[in-house]
């Protein structure tokens, strides 16, 4: 895409994701000068392959997703600023927003900022995701049907984040960082998951190796010992750690 700023636009967007990207291709094609802020941090780029996108059925890659997205952008001159946001002043014809090495005047501003995930310290998440760790159990629920699936996270939101799962696979673990967390799930949400047959393992996880031969990651507990298959294995690890906008 083109990188130079103008002067003053119609809009600026900050946040390169799917949302970000749709808004800046429909106000180009009103004729709108728009200036598109992106540090390429969206979430997308994480998803193996996504299906949920009518017109192709046999999925795109999140990076390949963007890619498109970008391109298409830049044949309506949207103007995409590869610098992060510092701050943003209100003017009397609109907003001043200033980025790392440069400042536009708009006359309007959307946020499509999107979440950010909140990231388990353990080893070898980073290095599995896409592949044994997924972080979005509704784009990927689907691609667990009948498997064993461990979910990640404390708290009521992750116990229904479980219980979702339940209806794509009836072979479901709940890791809960430790007996405290593990108490911070509602008496309700206890009982539900005890009726859809979750099963809560409440250990902290330290480190996520892949299979051998494709199989299940090997999942080890905060006494470095290994799950067994019974107990926590699972073809796909999804995180549900929690985000934050």
């Amino acid at each position: 895409m083109p990188t130079e700023p103008t002067q003053c636009s119609d809009c600026a967007i900050i946040g390169g994701g799917p949302g970000g990207l749709t808004a800046a291709l429909y106000l180009a094609r009103f004729n709108r000068q728009v200036v598109l802020f992106d540090v390429g941090e969206q979430r997308m780029r994480w998803s193996p392959r996504n299906r949920n996108y009518p017109g192709f059925p046999d999925g795109l890659s999140g990076p390949d997703i963007l890619k498109r997205f970008q391109e298409q952008a830049s044949r309506f001159h949207v103007t995409a600023i590869p610098s992060r946001v510092v701050s943003v002043r209100r003017r009397d014809e609109g907003f001043q927003v200033e980025a790392e090495g440069v400042t536009v005047d708009v006359r309007r501003l959307i946020l499509a900022t999107g979440i950010t995930d909140i990231w388990p310290q353990f080893q070898g998440a980073e290095e599995l995701l896409g592949t044994a760790i997924r972080v979005c159990p509704i784009c990927d629920a689907y691609e667990t049907n009948g498997k064993r699936v461990g979910i990640l996270g404390s708290g009521d939101r992750v116990a229904r984040e479980a219980l979702y799962l339940t209806k794509f696979t009836s072979r479901v673990v709940l890791f809960t960082h430790g007996h405290q967390e593990a108490d911070a799930i509602s008496d309700k949400l206890k009982e539900m998951l005890r009726e859809a047959s979750v099963a809560v393992v409440p250990i902290e996880i330290r480190r996520v190796e892949p299979g051998s031969d494709a199989g299940p990651p090997t999942i080890s507990d905060e006494t470095d010992r290994a799950m067994d298959g019974e107990t926590a294995g699972g073809v796909t690890v999804i995180l549900a750690d929690g985000c934050r906008e």
